[in-house]
């Protein structure tokens, strides 16, 4: 009877665990966010693509999935306000290229599960740094599940290269009043001597 009792209690124990153990190995893992940029070296003033790919790996499908985060600093939109956003995740774009810092927000996006998507937008640079990527923030009406942030290669933008300063203008050595009588009077003389040969 003891025995019994004491199987019934480990047999109970044990399916809890099994339970448990599912459970923790069926919770998904949370979407990541990966920013890129092309090129990843630039010249102070140039522009270039800047990219989120969103990836949602083991989780249910997700849907109305927004993004929203500042650009680094010393960078900005390459249009301001009317700056082209390209997303394969669906949803719709607001730019903020205002005062401070310019931020993106784009709402609506969906997401199946295994599925990755991007969004990507051209921006400019305005001074020679080394910029790491400002952390975007996701969020998603399924969950809300915190995401991983995943930056991408640093960019670098170079000082733009100084045009040399264009060359004095230099001037050409002429005759002076003095230097033209004399040469007048050469070739005065050296027309005479021609007419008394002949």
């Amino acid at each position: 009877m003891w025995l019994k009792e004491r199987i019934l209690r480990d047999g109970r124990g044990v399916a809890a665990l099994v339970l448990l153990l599912a459970a923790g190995a069926a919770q998904a893992d949370p979407p990541t966010i990966v920013t890129s940029y092309n090129p990843t070296e630039v010249v102070a003033g140039g522009v270039f693509t800047q990219t989120y790919t969103l990836a949602n790996p083991t989780g249910p499908d997700s849907t109305g999935i927004s993004i929203s985060g500042p650009l680094s600093a010393g960078l900005g939109f390459a249009d301001d306000n009317s700056t082209v956003v390209t997303t394969t995740c669906g949803g719709t774009a607001v730019v903020n290229a205002g005062p401070g810092q310019p931020s993106l927000m784009v709402t609506g996006m969906s997401l199946a599960t295994g599925a990755t998507c991007t969004v990507s937008f051209p921006v400019k640079t305005y001074y020679a740094m080394q910029a790491g990527a400002a952390t975007p923030r996701l969020e998603s009406s399924t969950g809300d599940r915190p995401s991983n942030f995943i930056p991408g290669p640093a960019l670098t933008v170079r000082a733009a290269p100084v045009a040399p300063s264009p060359a004095s203008p230099q001037s050409v050595p002429t005759l002076g009043e003095w230097g033209m009588i004399g040469l007048a009077g050469l070739l005065a003389l050296l027309g005479a001597r021609r007419l008394r040969r002949v």
